[in-house]
C-alpha cells in the first residue's frame, strides 16, 4: 500500500499537501479543542485555504514555471530551456528598466540642479544689481502721477526720492516746469540708458538732458551731484542757464542703442551744439 503512495515530485504536490493537512486536521483536531479555541481555530481554516489559493493562482499567473518539476517535462532539457528563457529574459529587461530608470533620474536631477543653479545666478545678478544701484541717488520733481512711476522703479531696484519744493510746502509740479534730466557724469552706462528709456516712455514730455559738469567750471558743483540723476530739472535752466536743444525720438532710440557711455555722451551733447 505504501507502494502506491507517489512521492513529492513537484511544487504542486507540495501546495495539495498543505491544503489535505488543514483540512484532515479540521476534521479531526476540531472537536477536542476548548469552546473558546475552536472560532480561532475555524478562522483558521476559512483563511488559509483562501490564501493558499490566491497564491496559487498569483503564482500561476506571473511565475507558472516554478510550478513543475524538470519530470514533469517528456524531455527534462526542455525544462532547462525554458528557465534558461526565462532569466535572459529577464536581465534583459532588468537592464534596460533600470537603465531607462537611471538616465531619468539623471536627466531630471540635472534639470533640477540647472534650475537651481539659474535662480541662484538670477538671484546673485540681482543682489549685485540692486547693490550697484544703490550706490547712487536717485530723484524726481514731484509731479501728478508720481507714486506710480516710482513704484515702477522700485521693481527695478530704483529707489527714488521725490522733490516736493524747497520753501516747506508740498508743491506739484507740472511737466512744462520739469522738462529736464541731469544725469550725473559718475553714473555707468546701463543705469543711465535703462533710466532714460523709463523716463522717456512714462513721461514723453521730458525733452532735455545734461551731463552734470558740462559747460561750467568742475569746482562749481559739488561732487554729490555727479552721482545722481534728477527727473523733472526745471526746463527754464536748461534753456536759458545751459542752452539745451530738444532731444527727438530718434536721439531716444541711439541712446537705448548706445553700447558705451562715451556714444551716450556723444548722442546727449551733440544737441548742446544745435542752434
Amino acid at each position: 500500500m505504501i507502494e502506491k503512495i507517489s512521492p513529492v515530485r513537484n511544487p504542486l504536490t507540495i501546495i495539495a499537501i498543505f491544503a489535505g493537512i488543514a483540512e484532515v486536521s479540521g476534521t479531526i483536531v476540531l472537536p477536542f479543542l476548548k469552546e473558546q479555541n475552536q472560532n480561532i481555530f475555524i478562522w483558521f481554516l476559512i483563511v488559509f485555504p483562501s490564501i493558499l489559493l490566491i497564491s496559487f493562482f498569483f503564482t500561476l499567473n506571473f511565475n507558472n514555471r516554478v510550478l513543475y518539476a524538470p519530470s514533469d517535462y517528456q524531455n527534462e532539457e526542455n525544462y532547462i530551456k525554458v528557465f534558461r528563457y526565462n532569466e535572459i529574459e529577464n536581465r534583459s529587461q532588468s537592464i534596460e528598466v533600470t537603465r531607462s530608470e537611471q538616465f531619468e533620474l539623471l536627466w531630471n536631477e540635472t534639470s533640477e540642479l540647472k534650475d537651481s543653479l539659474s535662480e541662484i545666478k538670477k538671484i546673485a545678478i540681482d543682489q549685485r544689481n540692486t547693490q550697484r544701484k544703490n550706490n547712487y541717488k536717485y530723484i524726481i520733481a514731484n509731479f501728478a502721477n508720481v507714486l506710480k512711476f516710482t513704484d515702477r522703479m522700485q521693481e527695478k531696484g530704483y529707489l527714488f526720492e521725490v522733490f516736493k519744493g524747497v520753501s516747506g510746502e508740498e508743491k506739484i509740479y507740472t511737466y512744462e516746469e520739469g522738462q529736464s534730466i541731469w544725469l550725473g557724469k559718475s553714473i555707468p552706462l546701463e543705469i543711465a540708458k535703462d533710466l532714460i528709456i523709463e523716463v522717456h516712455d512714462f513721461f514723453p514730455d521730458i525733452k532735455y538732458i545734461r551731463i552734470t559738469g558740462d559747460g561750467l567750471d568742475p569746482k562749481s558743483e559739488p561732487y554729490f551731484v555727479h552721482k545722481q540723476i534728477v527727473i523733472g530739472g526745471a526746463t527754464v535752466t536748461a534753456k536759458n542757464r545751459y542752452k539745451l536743444n530738444v532731444l527727438s525720438n530718434d536721439d531716444f532710440s541711439q541712446i537705448a542703442k548706445s553700447t558705451s557711455i562715451e556714444e551716450l555722451y556723444e548722442i546727449i551733447r551733440y544737441r548742446y551744439r544745435q542752434p
